[in-house]
């Protein structure tokens, strides 16, 4: 039991750093662009940081809500739907970048709020 607590808090450590990188990236890559003197920001076809950020984030979600208080687990997806629908539709306009930034920090608030009930119960 106390080796599948440490599995959940490492999860929700791992959710809290993904999402955090994910707002990292999408703040600074505009000025990366700009400052590079670029017209445009491409990514690679064969690999987006998008989809990579949404997997890691998945997978820190399931192994994250695996004994999580029911309140922790609407927050956890909703933020997750709200980035996972960011980032797809980001091409579209500022408002889906803010959707997408409100979704990675319900991310981490949700990963934090569910790290701190699992620390206080054990």
């Amino acid at each position: 039991m106390k080796a599948a607590l440490q599995y959940l808090k490492q999860a929700d450590i791992i959710g809290v750093i993904v999402s955090g990188l994910c707002i990292i990236h999408c703040i600074i890559t505009p000025f990366v662009v700009i400052a590079l003197g670029l017209t445009s920001h491409n990514h690679h076809p064969l690999f987006s940081w998008h989809g990579l950020f949404l997997i890691c984030a998945l997978i820190a979600l399931f192994l994250s809500i695996k004994g999580a208080a029911k309140g922790v687990k609407i927050i956890l997806w909703i933020s997750f739907i709200c980035m996972a629908v960011g980032m797809i539709f980001e091409h579209l306009g500022g408002a889906f970048k803010v959707i997408l930034y409100i979704g990675s920090i319900g991310l981490i608030i949700g990963h934090i709020k569910n790290y701190l009930q699992h620390h206080k119960s054990h």
